[in-house]
């Protein structure tokens, strides 16, 4: 999974200390101040739309607005990878 956060350009995971995910969380910009969150729990993957008013504030304060998008999300499924790349519009 970390090989796909990195091509992507997600942060590293690191603590949520906002109380808004239960597990680490890693992000991405996908324009202005929308998100997107990879919370993980142990082995397991969620992905979240989250709206902030700037970047640093992520993990320390709760997000504006966010919406659950994949929950599980998982690495091997086409469907998965494919909506995350339509969303990042990655070639």
């Amino acid at each position: 999974m970390e090989t796909l956060l990195l091509y992507y350009g997600f942060s590293d995971f690191m603590k949520d200390a906002s109380n808004t995910f239960e597990g680490e969380i890693s992000y991405v910009r996908i324009g202005g101040n929308h998100f997107l969150i990879f919370e993980r729990v142990e082995e397991n993957y969620k992905l979240f739309y989250a709206s902030y008013p700037k970047s640093n504030v992520i993990g320390k304060k709760a997000p504006e607005e966010t919406k659950l998008l994949v929950s599980p999300f998982l690495k091997g499924e086409k469907e998965h990878r494919e909506y995350l790349q339509n969303i990042l519009d990655v070639d």
